[in-house]
């Protein structure tokens, strides 16, 4: 008899849903690659200042610093931000000796999100759902995590 057991990726990603919730942010809503990114991500999650992108093997974390606007009030980077005018930090937590898992999206949420590339239709990316959690199954013998 194969016992499964689940566990949950306790990292920076709980704390930080808390903190956007009590800041009044939207939660975390997590989004599967149907090519809006590089192909290794396999689930994406955005916030305010901040990119999480999910792969087989690990999750990397790109945290925008907010600048400060000259009278001790930070503001948040424009949409597309001056290079020099943003500081990007990246985090990175890897699963070591882990199998390439596989990846499913649980607790669909409402709304999806559109990617329109360029001129070329074929490029755009439309109806991408958004997930509440994402299941890695298979990370370890026996072991899945739920992130």
């Amino acid at each position: 008899m194969v016992h499964r057991h689940t566990f949950l990726a306790v990292s920076l990603l709980l704390p930080l849903a808390a903190l956007l919730a009590a800041a009044g942010e939207p939660p975390l809503a997590f989004e599967p690659n149907a090519g809006q990114t590089d192909p290794q991500v396999r689930f994406l999650a955005r916030s305010p200042g901040m990119m999480v992108f999910f792969t087989d093997s690990e999750a990397v974390m790109v945290l925008r610093q907010r600048q400060e606007n000259g009278n001790g009030h930070s503001v948040r980077p424009r949409r597309r931000p001056v290079a020099a005018s943003v500081e990007h930090h990246v985090v990175r937590m890897r699963l070591v000796g882990g199998a390439a898992p596989q990846t499913a999206g649980l607790d669909k949420l409402p709304g999806v999100s559109n990617y329109f590339i360029g001129n070329d239709p074929a490029r755009w990316r439309t109806d991408i759902p958004h997930y509440a959690r994402i299941r890695y199954n298979g990370v370890y013998p026996g072991i899945d995590m739920l992130c």
